[in-house]
């Protein structure tokens, strides 16, 4: 089985995977992937809202929380949005899924992530690294405590990943990612 994500720029921040323990199947790595993607794209927005990406100083600290998940249940986000110069950006986020429920599954536990990303002139990708460790537990279609071991990196016209969902390799799951 084969999936792809298509992640918009815009959203690059929220782009994650989903690591599992070694007891989950490849289709469940592939079933925890997705939800949490789901789930990371509704952090990332509710940590942009909160931070006032206008203001001045930085960095800036962002939280939320209570940020109501799809099927019901709810996540927290808190961590940072920095800015290095021209171009040059990073976010560091803690999420928190507490019951949080997307496309079917229940996920409780926690991911860290970091992105740092550049921009080139007209506004074009040049570099990304996107990292995520965590836990979390999913229930629903699928049983499984899943570990996040990944790392995401590329630029406008190609991505690669490494790391293990579910203790099982990315690319051995059959997990891609393009961002775009």
């Amino acid at each position: 089985m084969r999936s792809s994500v298509f992640v918009p720029v815009a959203a690059l921040c929220a782009a994650s995977l989903a690591g599992c323990g070694s007891s989950a199947s490849k289709e469940e790595a592939v079933a925890a992937w997705g939800a949490t993607q789901v789930a990371l794209a509704k952090a990332a927005s509710a940590a942009a809202q909160s931070s006032g990406l206008s203001a001045t100083e930085r960095p800036l600290t962002v939280s939320a929380s209570n940020v109501s998940c799809g099927g019901g249940g709810t996540l927290g986000v808190t961590g940072s949005y920095e800015t290095g110069g021209t171009g040059s950006y990073s976010f560091d986020l803690g999420v928190t899924f507490d019951g949080c429920v997307e496309t079917g599954l229940t996920m409780t536990g926690d991911i860290n992530y970091a992105t740092d990303y550049q921009l080139g002139s007209n506004y074009t990708l040049s570099s990304a690294t996107i990292t995520m460790t965590g836990s979390v537990d999913y229930s629903g279609q699928i049983d499984a405590s899943c570990d996040f071991d990944v790392t995401i990196s590329g630029n406008a016209t190609s991505w690669s990943i490494s790391g293990s969902i579910c203790g099982i390799d990315v690319k051995e799951a059959g997990i891609s990612y393009y961002g775009g």
